[in-house]
């Protein structure tokens, strides 16, 4: 080695980070400068930065800068693409953020309108039972008989009859789920809409099972089980509940519930008529 020169010994271990300023290099490299003016010679990938700098005595601030220099040219293109890739796997990140909201939200809003649809078929049997005992109070002054109009040809002629003697609350006759107008309290309401179909024609002391009264139905025939009893895709008739079934009344007092296609049979006796709530 030429009297000029000196070694700077021991070998230093570096890394971009502790030489640039916090900058990390995705991955360091091993390099060897053997004497100024010589290129550097990277020799593995994988390990600490490891420099031997050979210069001329006394020069080693300025020799020591330039190796910083060299350092940080490669540490700043290495974390430029580190902050790409880290860029691109943020934004999967996202990506999978959103759809995993996308789902819950899905998912919520079902269970919302369940327990919504469970709420309205509760309140629509609450309305079925008020409508009992105004039935019950009308048969116990005309020997048994529910109410009965010759010739009518919708619900509201024959149970209008009920108000107001019988009871006063309308609403007892407006699905909360069907969208219909409200009834004015008190009044008879013969010749306007309400929610639910009547079967006219029965007295108290008939089987107890028979059903009374329910829900709009699609139409005013007898069902069998599984056969069309309410609307199964929302649409009238018989869309009270949209495609959430319907409720229904028994000559016991006893409500039920059925989904669209009939749970059991809706007989109709020849004696008995059907009367459906005109379609919307």
């Amino acid at each position: 080695m030429p009297p000029e020169l000196s070694l700077f010994h021991p070998p230093h271990t570096i890394g971009c980070d502790a030489q640039d300023n916090g900058w990390v290099a995705e991955r360091p490299q091993e390099f060897a400068v053997p004497a100024p003016g010589v290129r550097e010679t990277t020799l593995e990938r994988g390990t600490p930065m490891v420099y031997q700098a050979a210069f001329p005595a006394g020069n080693e601030k300025f020799h020591g800068a330039e190796m910083n220099i060299i350092c940080r040219n490669r540490a700043r293109g290495a974390s430029a693409e580190a902050r790409r890739r880290g860029s691109a796997f943020s934004l999967i990140e996202l990506i999978v953020v959103l759809a995993l909201m996308l789902v819950f939200a899905l998912m919520f809003r079902g269970s919302f309108a369940r327990e919504r649809d469970r709420q309205r078929l509760k309140a629509c049997a609450a309305n079925l039972a008020g409508q009992y005992v105004a039935l019950q109070t009308y048969a116990n002054d005309h020997e048994g008989w529910f109410p009965l109009v010759t010739n009518a040809v919708s619900p509201s002629e024959p149970l209008a009859m009920l108000i107001p003697k019988y009871t006063t609350q309308t609403g007892f006759w407006i699905c909360p789920a069907s969208g219909d107008k409200a009834l004015k309290p008190a009044q008879p309401f013969n010749g306007r809409r309400i929610s639910y179909a009547y079967y006219m024609g029965w007295r108290r002391d008939d089987p107890p099972f028979s059903v009374l009264a329910s829900d709009a139905q699609v139409n005013d025939r007898p069902k069998r089980a599984l056969q069309p009893l309410f609307s199964a895709d929302g649409k009238p008739p018989g869309n009270n509940h949209g495609a959430a079934g319907g409720s229904f009344l028994r000559l016991n007092g006893s409500t039920g519930r059925s989904e669209s296609h009939a749970t059991n049979d809706f007989p109709l006796p020849e004696h008995i008529r059907l009367l459906n709530p005109e379609p919307r």
